[in-house]
């Protein structure tokens, strides 16, 4: 009988939000990361004036279906939670049976959470892979730029803006 391999846990700074710990959690790390990402769309950009197009229909598709289911899942995850804790505390058989729920008591009250608060850890670590998509989402503008489609200052800025706010 062969043992299975156990996987081993990822480390905290992974899964939970630890200024300085986490990737790119840091106003140094989060400005190289901005201007690498401008560098390299810039620089693209300079390289393809004189070229044609590259046709990438196939990775670009592929890159959008992947960001798609996984942005789908999340979603269903975060979703289930949301909804288990709602049934767990009876909240929505007393918004429609009860009437308007009384204001002093609010959904997810801190010491009303799960053991050790699994349920915040777990959303926690979706939104942290939420984050994560954030630099995946990079590739649709070098995509643009290879593909030699205008970029507007929207694709650019969004993408830094979204740097920015994930720092502060």
């Amino acid at each position: 009988m062969t043992d299975i391999p156990v996987i081993p846990a990822l480390p905290p700074f992974l899964t939970s939000w630890i200024p300085g710990k986490t990737p790119v959690s840091t106003w140094p790390a989060a400005s190289a990361v901005i201007l690498s990402y401008l560098a390299t769309v810039f620089v693209l950009q300079e390289i393809m004036k004189d070229r044609s197009a590259l046709r990438l229909r196939t990775p670009f598709r592929i890159h959008n279906a992947l960001l798609s289911i996984a942005s789908l899942v999340l979603l269903a995850l975060m979703v289930e939670e949301g909804l288990e804790a709602m049934v767990q505390r009876r909240c929505v058989q007393r918004i429609l049976c009860e009437g308007v729920m009384d204001k002093s008591e609010r959904l997810f009250k801190p010491e009303m959470t799960f053991p050790n608060s699994s349920f915040f850890q777990r959303l926690e670590f979706y939104y942290m892979i939420n984050y994560y998509f954030k630099y995946f989402e990079f590739l649709d503008t070098v995509f643009l730029v290879l593909k030699k489609r205008p970029l507007c200052t929207y694709a650019s800025r969004d993408s830094d803006d979204q740097m920015l706010i994930s720092v502060s």
